[in-house]
């Protein structure tokens, strides 16, 4: 199934990381860079100490608060600590796909066709709906995507913020449909 397909390619670009850190822009961030918008929102995640006990409720609070008070810019190690509270793989997991579910239902609403489109369409758009959310995506991509010019839209999908990698594997996602048609 194309959602399992696109787990797999989005944990080969981010590296999954168990303990709370910032991402550039000093948002608090879990898992396959899964920004947590709120204390509440880490609070809902089922944190674990280093000693595999859940942690309370409080525990996430200070950690989140600790996280949100360093400066921005590292990498993710940079805010580990041996202290650090960590999330399982499996609910990183979870969250990844569960946030997949809710980018191709907008891709669903946003392309009609969207359930027909190749799977490695859907893989593609959908690493870039989680990569940049779907409203960053430009005009001129979501045209093309629509009209299902992947020719086109395999000229018009590449991130800034992306690595080059990334953005090459995006664009044989296109260049290789529209060979293939």
């Amino acid at each position: 199934m194309y959602l399992d397909e696109a787990v797999t390619t989005i944990t080969q670009f981010d590296t999954p990381i168990a303990w709370m850190y910032l991402d550039k822009n000093g948002k608090v961030c879990v898992g396959t860079h899964h920004r947590l918008i709120d204390v509440h929102m880490a609070q809902e995640l089922p944190f674990h100490r280093w000693t595999a006990a859940e942690a309370t409720r409080e525990e996430i609070a200070q950690e989140y608060d600790r996280i949100k008070q360093q400066r921005p810019g590292f990498t993710p190690s940079a805010y580990h600590r041996s202290d650090s509270l960590l999330l399982p793989k499996a609910a990183m997991m979870k969250v990844l796909r569960e946030t997949l579910v809710r980018c191709a239902v907008m891709l669903s609403a946003s392309f009609p066709d969207y359930d027909v489109y190749p799977d490695t369409i859907k893989v593609a758009l959908l690493d870039m709906c989680y990569d940049v959310s779907l409203p960053y995506l430009s005009s001129r991509l979501c045209e093309a995507v629509g009209k299902q010019n992947w020719a086109l839209a395999s000229t018009l999908c590449r991130r800034d913020d992306a690595s080059s990698e990334r953005n090459n594997w995006t664009r044989r996602q296109f260049v290789d449909v529209a060979v293939e048609v």
